[in-house]
């Protein structure tokens, strides 16, 4: 898979009744894709000192922000973090490219209200965790 110079989005979630097929995270500010290693409890070092590692996977563990949003945008947001799954493209800064059709779940999100009138909301940090662990050979 060909490393990309330039992207079009950075997440999007796979929605049928949306045109085009996929719903745009509105006002994303901010974006990190880190691959998270998970360890197996045997992990230890040798009587020589060397660490010994079992890595039972890597698991992307997304975290984006959105900027401030209105009342439509933050319903309709929410909506999609509650399925399960989410199922959702996001770029890899490890691969270079798009990972495709992974399944997520929204571990964290906080909407705090800015204005009443007319209702607006403060930004909003959102955390996503894969369900499966990914392709790590490139």
């Amino acid at each position: 898979m060909a490393v990309l110079n330039s992207i079009t989005y950075q997440v999007r979630i796979k929605d049928d009744s949306m045109e085009g097929g996929y719903y745009y995270p509105p006002k994303t500010t901010v974006y990190e894709a880190p691959l998270e290693d998970l360890m197996a409890d045997t992990t230890k070092r040798s009587a020589k000192g060397r660490l010994n590692v079992d890595r039972i996977g890597t698991f992307p563990d997304l975290t984006m922000e959105v900027g401030i949003l209105n009342a439509q945008e933050m319903a309709t947001l929410l909506q999609h973090l509650r399925k399960l799954p989410i199922i959702l493209d996001f770029f890899d800064p490890e691969l270079g490219n798009y990972r495709t059709n992974v399944e997520v779940y929204c571990k964290s999100r906080k909407p705090k209200l800015l204005h009443q009138n007319p209702i607006q909301y403060h930004p909003m940090s959102i955390g996503l965790t894969a369900y499966d662990k990914v392709n790590t050979n490139y």
